[in-house]
């Protein structure tokens, strides 16, 4: 019998939080500021803005179906699952890094949107590994606890990261908030550790 304080008591229960909590709030941070990012931080009108959001999720989304692929490439060439998943993990947490940090610092709107989409892809790898490596590492009686708890540890990091971009942006500009995020997925790599 699998109790939610056991649960709380083993490192992989915290290695899995540690990395949901600190990825998923970067796709959510996509998702809701993005179309402000565009219009108050580039200038862009609505029109473009939503040509060029459509621009960086279009390149993200692939991220979701390209990631279960790698993995499963992987695998089938006799990698350990354990191994697989990690490696596509950590290179969509390194993709997700470097992209989000890079972003807010080309000239060009349409360089940052592929910029952005890069930094989505990772992003939606690492989502994708996360549910993954929670089915691989827990019984199936621990996984909707398990699943709960790193949705909780998500949505703590999720309000904390929605406050201070707030009033980040309107006090000072979006480069400090990029930063920061694209310092995020360093975090979720050390919940593989």
């Amino acid at each position: 019998n699998i109790t939610m304080g056991s649960l709380l008591r083993m490192k992989q229960t915290w290695g899995v939080v540690a990395m949901r909590a600190f990825s998923g709030p970067l796709s959510q941070f996509y998702w809701y500021w993005l179309p402000l990012y565009f219009v108050r931080g580039r200038g862009l009108s609505m029109i473009s803005m939503a040509g060029l959001a459509s621009v960086s999720y279009l390149v993200g989304g692939c991220g979701q179906l390209g990631a279960g692929y790698v993995s499963g490439f992987l695998i089938r060439a006799g990698w350990p699952v354990d191994r697989a998943r990690k490696a596509t993990f950590t290179v969509g947490a390194a993709l997700a890094a470097v992209c989000t940090f890079l972003a807010p610092l080309s000239q060009s709107s349409f360089h940052a949107a592929l910029m952005i989409g890069m930094g989505i892809f990772g992003v939606n790898v690492m989502a994708n590994h996360v549910i993954a490596i929670i089915t691989d590492v827990f019984p199936e009686p621990a996984l909707a606890r398990v699943t709960g708890t790193t949705g909780m540890g998500e949505g703590i990091i999720t309000m904390a990261m929605t406050l201070f971009t707030g009033v980040v942006v309107d006090h000072f500009s979006w480069v400090p908030v990029f930063s920061l995020a694209a310092f995020m997925p360093l975090g979720a790599v050390a919940g593989l550790l």
